[in-house]
């Protein structure tokens, strides 16, 4: 059951930073890379502005350094776990 609330916080704070950044007038749902960033570092350095930049923690990958945003947005768009949770469109 723990697992589910690591879901479910992981689901609100998406909505949480979408909704805060869409009422500032700047719509993020489809930037898995700024949502990845924002993730990482935390809502309180969310700030909407019309050009974000991805970051957050740097972490390496064998040889490869991404930062969390990087890392998360590749991640997005791979075919990663499909075979678990099908991607609908």
């Amino acid at each position: 059951m723990a697992v589910f609330y690591l879901y479910l916080y992981t689901a609100l704070f998406i909505k949480e930073i979408t909704n805060q950044w869409e009422k500032a007038g700047y719509n993020i749902a489809n930037r898995p890379d700024v949502i990845a960033t924002l993730y990482n570092i935390g809502f309180d350095k969310s700030v909407p502005k019309s050009n974000p930049q991805i970051g957050g923690a740097e972490i390496t990958v064998n040889t490869t350094k991404y930062t969390y945003g990087e890392l998360g947005t590749v991640f997005y768009s791979s075919d990663e776990l499909t075979a678990i949770y099908p991607v609908a469109y």
